[in-house]
């Protein structure tokens, strides 16, 4: 086809396709416009829209899906990042969820934060779901089943279908106390200086075949 040649810029067509083209000679190809810069296809299609002193829009199919605002960029529909890509944010750059920005995941160079500030923060899983820290589970969630809770690696604590189940001691501070019955008939504590046992319905009952008090060292014996 017919060629527009000068030694920085050439215009042609090769009968299939048309080219603008900057030569290699080291220039920059330039397209400026008084007013909008428009790029449509052969069907009059908008491709791409330059706004005199406002937003660049990129289209598909005539439907704009992405323009640059001043804050940043908005986008039409959804963003689909492929196998293997990556989302990346610098410290302190925040992934903002929700109209208001209900839900605010960063990470500030230190620490990472979720922050909602709307409604529940609900967490599904299909199956299990853990917590961790490196290999270690920290708190475990089975379907159908126990919460279990970890002390380095270890579990200490899970729910079961008739309560609780704890693997090791159960430690509290004096004065704190131990109630059982509904209306906490039964009450076991340590004051700081003596240990109580106090019952306050009915009767306090003691079964077993052999029954023996002892002195603190295991000797001595009262009964």
């Amino acid at each position: 086809g017919d060629v527009y040649k000068r030694q920085d810029l050439e215009i042609y067509s090769d009968g299939t396709n048309s080219f603008v083209k900057c030569p290699d000679t080291g220039n920059n190809l330039t397209l400026e416009s008084d007013q909008h810069l428009f790029l449509k296809t052969g069907d009059g299609d908008m491709s791409f829209k330059g706004i005199n002193g406002g937003a660049a829009e990129i289209y598909h199919h005539n439907v704009k899906k992405l323009e640059t605002v001043s804050g940043g960029i908005n986008v039409v529909g959804y963003v689909n990042v492929q196998s293997g890509g990556h989302v990346y944010l610098e410290d302190n750059g925040k992934l903002m969820l929700g109209t208001s920005s209900d839900l605010q995941i960063t990470h500030d160079g230190t620490d990472s934060t979720i922050y909602n500030n709307t409604g529940n923060l609900l967490i599904y899983s299909a199956n299990d779901f853990y917590i961790k820290h490196g290999t270690e589970v920290m708190f475990a969630a089975k379907d159908d089943g126990a919460v279990e809770l970890y002390h380095d690696g270890t579990q200490k604590l899970a729910t079961g279908s008739g309560g609780i189940v704890v693997s090791g001691s159960y430690y509290t501070n004096d004065s704190n106390k131990i109630y059982l019955g509904s209306d906490n008939d039964f009450e076991a504590y340590h004051d700081g200086s003596n240990c109580l046992i106090k019952n306050h319905t009915g009767w306090l009952a003691i079964n077993s075949d052999l029954i023996a008090i002892k002195d603190g060292d295991d000797g001595d014996s009262f009964i």
